[in-house]
């Protein structure tokens, strides 16, 4: 396989040129994963459990107590905070604190933030509604339970959720009161209390265990079984969200066969204009298997096939979370006691997937598996324990990967015009097996390509280096385009995306959104920097800075003087000292010449 090109925290580009976006996606597939310990959290029988993360070091768990608990009536619901740490892999965990006494079922949680979160079950008194609680969190301590707010109509079956960031959250469930129908309702959180829009339908057929994740603020992703056609086929479907009102684009099938096919999804974002389907081959002896897909808007392709990851036993109750990029993991367990509860690390290889080893988090089987991710580096898997003494015990598992180490760390990249001359400078962070750098100009807006030059690399190195390159335009023209093409020892290669040059220079300072947003790990942040003056191509001074809503200076991508152009950053989440900040709300401010010239609100996802 290739090797990735990993581009840093900011890549300036100091010429007027309207830019696609370097790759920022690392080689992940086979780092290595330790699991720690067993870490319990209740030592009597639990039942409907789920996990979650509240930030990158915390987690909370949502369970029911089991009919055989010693301790609680089998109505209880309750939850537990946890704190890891992350070098003994080890939890601390708060006290349990009763979420529910009525009688309740089919539990589900949604981390907010590191201080709120949303439970979430069907309470089980006369019509079997939907409700969800807002709890208030202060370390590891639940401090307030909301009261219960009404999101379905009435009985449903297998619940997941996601939070689209900002307090706003997806809750999907197979409704038993209208034909079993895929059905989706979105809620905003608002202090103690949530308020739902009105549940939508995206399947009108039969539908078992759909699933959701987030693939932007405002877009959504819905992965099912269609009970409703012949031999069940696993299906996705996209939809856009405003307010609470969802618009579902067409349903696109990942997996067919010629009996029953699929049971079990799990659905989790990629980078952008990709996800992964997680699920089980019915067909085929309950194999665990997983599945790219690409989008468009709402327009969804399957142009791989399917990888199976287990097949020495039927897979149950599977989980899959993305980590970082087109890195994730899942969570799967057995059917029959003797089977292990398992994790294994993938990572999106063009439309296939290079999966590691896998490895048991639980000896012999668990129930109700789920995984907090607490950042690209470490997660935590939550199940209960069919083994323990007694069977059924609350237990989480923390697990860390070995960090990535990019083999090219590109740092900074910029193109600038002297005259009739394009110069190229680019700087390396460090380097493993680097040959060299092809240089690849296009005159046609990047239908075919000209390799015009090489520079070699330095092989191996821990320490910045520096490379530039002066192309010379003899012929006619105004706009050309520049990609890297990084070539390993081994012949191995990847290329960056391209940059436009453009002769003219921007007039006007410009900050656009961050894409993607939501964000998790890296986000790019496009802004434009204006001439000093009329026909005045001199440096003018830009900071970009990143503020939390305290107001208070997080990070500073960029503090220095800059040519007119179009420019893009990258945050990576870290602050000043290089250390990952928690999830939440942050504000990217523009200032040129001492002078703001905006600023925008940007969502770190943990």
């Amino acid at each position: 396989m290739a090797r990735k090109i990993y581009f840093g925290i900011c890549l300036y580009f100091f010429v007027s040129l309207a830019l696609l976006l370097f790759p920022t996606n690392e080689t992940y597939g086979q780092r290595t994963v330790s699991a720690g310990a067993q870490q319990n959290f209740e030592t009597d029988p639990t039942y409907w459990m789920d996990t979650d993360e509240l930030d990158d070091t915390h987690f909370i768990c949502a369970f029911k107590a089991a009919s055989s608990s010693p301790s609680a009536t089998a109505s209880d619901l309750f939850a537990v905070v946890g704190v890891v740490d992350r070098e003994n892999k080890t939890v601390t965990y708060g006290s349990v604190t009763a979420i529910e006494t009525g009688a309740n079922a089919r539990t589900f949680v949604i981390g907010i933030s590191a201080t709120q979160a949303v439970v979430g079950y069907e309470l089980d008194v006369t019509t079997d509604f939907g409700v969800v609680r807002v709890i208030t969190i202060s370390g590891t301590s639940i401090t307030n339970v909301g009261s219960a707010v009404q999101f379905s109509d009435g009985d449903y079956t297998t619940p997941e959720s996601a939070h689209l960031g900002s307090g706003k959250i997806v809750i999907t469930y197979d409704d038993l009161e209208n034909g079993s129908y895929g059905t989706a309702v979105i809620g905003e959180v608002s202090g103690n209390s949530v308020s739902f829009g009105t549940p939508q339908v995206f399947n009108g057929f039969h539908t078992d265990r759909p699933s959701v994740c987030a693939l932007a603020s405002d877009k959504l992703l819905f992965g099912f079984e269609d009970d409703g056609v012949e031999f069940d086929p696993g299906k996705a479907i996209i939809a856009t969200v405003s307010g609470t009102t969802m618009s579902f684009g067409s349903a696109a099938t990942f997996y067919s066969s010629t009996a029953n096919a699929v049971r079990y999804t799990s659905v989790a974002p990629l980078s952008s204009g990709y996800f992964v389907v997680a699920f089980v081959k019915d067909a085929q002896d309950d194999a665990g298997a997983a599945i790219i897909g690409s989008y468009s808007g709402t327009t969804i392709s399957f142009p791989g096939s399917a990888i199976q990851f287990e097949t020495s036993f039927a897979s149950a109750d599977i989980d899959v979370r993305q980590l970082n990029e087109d890195e994730f993991v899942i969570a799967w367990n057995g059917s029959i006691y003797s089977d292990a509860s398992k994790i294994i690390i993938g990572e999106r290889n063009g439309n296939g997937i290079d999966f590691g080893s896998a490895q048991n988090v639980c000896d012999t089987q668990g129930d109700e598996i789920s995984i907090g991710v607490l950042d690209a580096d470490a997660f935590v898997v939550g199940y209960t324990d069919d083994s323990a003494d007694p069977v059924d015990q609350g237990d989480a598992v923390v697990c860390t990967l070995t960090p990535a180490v990019a083999p090219v760390e590109l740092i900074s990249f910029n193109a600038s015009i002297n005259r009739n001359s394009v110069t190229l400078n680019w700087e390396t962070a460090t380097e493993v097996d680097n040959y060299g750098f092809e240089i690849e100009r296009s005159s046609d807006n990047m239908s075919a390509w000209d390799n015009i030059a090489f520079v070699a690399g330095h092989g191996n190195s821990n320490s910045p280096k520096s490379y530039s390159f002066s192309d010379k335009i003899s012929s006619g023209g105004t706009q050309f385009y520049y990609r890297l093409k990084q070539i390993d020892l081994d012949g191995a290669f990847d290329y960056s995306d391209a940059i436009e040059v453009n002769f003219d220079v921007p007039i006007t300072a410009e900050l656009e959104q961050n894409y993607p947003n939501p964000f998790n790990p890296s986000t790019s942040i496009r802004f434009s920097v204006p001439s000093s003056g009329s026909g005045n191509i001199s440096s003018v001074k830009v900071r970009l800075v990143i503020y939390d809503l305290l107001g208070r200076e997080i990070a500073v991508l960029a503090d220095k003087e800059m040519n007119p152009g179009n420019h893009i950053a990258y945050w990576r989440g870290t602050d000043k000292l290089g250390r990952q900040v928690s999830a939440g709300t942050y504000l990217c401010s523009l200032i040129i010449d001492d002078k703001s010239v905006n600023s925008h609100k940007m969502l770190l996802l943990k």
